[in-house]
C-alpha cells in the first residue's frame, strides 16, 4: 500500500471518529429527552453503548493507522 493510500484510508477513518462522535452525542439527548417524558430508556441505552463500542473500534483503527504511517514514513 502506497502513502496516498494509507493517508486515504486515515482521512476515512478519522470521518468515522468524528461521526461517531455526533451519534454519541445525538444518543444522549435521545436518552436525556426520553427521561424528561418519563418513557423507557432501555432501547436507547442500549444504541448508545453499541455506538460506545463502535467508537472505541474506529479510535483504535485510525491510532493503529496514524502509529503505521508514523513508522512508514514519519508522519500521521
Amino acid at each position: 500500500m502506497d502513502r496516498a493510500l494509507w493517508q486515504r484510508n486515515l482521512k476515512a477513518v478519522e470521518r468515522d471518529v468524528a461521526a461517531g462522535q455526533w451519534h454519541l452525542a445525538r444518543q444522549k439527548e435521545i436518552i436525556v429527552e426520553l427521561a424528561r417524558l418519563g418513557a423507557d430508556t432501555t432501547v436507547a441505552r442500549y444504541f448508545f453503548a453499541q455506538f460506545q463500542s463502535m467508537q472505541a473500534l474506529h479510535i483504535a483503527h485510525r491510532n493503529r493507522l496514524r502509529k503505521e504511517l508514523a513508522k512508514r514514513y514519519g508522519t500521521g
